[in-house]
């Protein structure tokens, strides 16, 4: 990335494939799912380290499940 404000597209991106992925996410998901999201949480501190507070979301969607 050649500009830090560019990064604001691809963190959308992260963050929205990352709630895809996390919303489903039990005890009976599949090992690539689980394997997935951790690595788009990875993707995402890495394309910007601030957006690590996502880690404080996790809690909210795993007790929202019905």
């Amino acid at each position: 990335v050649m500009q830090p404000g560019w990064t604001h597209v691809h963190s959308f991106l992260l963050f929205t494939l990352f709630l895809r992925l996390a919303w489903g996410l039990d005890e009976r998901s599949p090992t690539w799912r689980i394997v997935a999201t951790g690595a788009v949480l990875g993707l995402i501190v890495l394309v910007r380290p601030t957006n690590g507070l996502v880690l404080l979301a996790l809690p909210v969607l795993w007790g929202s499940g019905t």
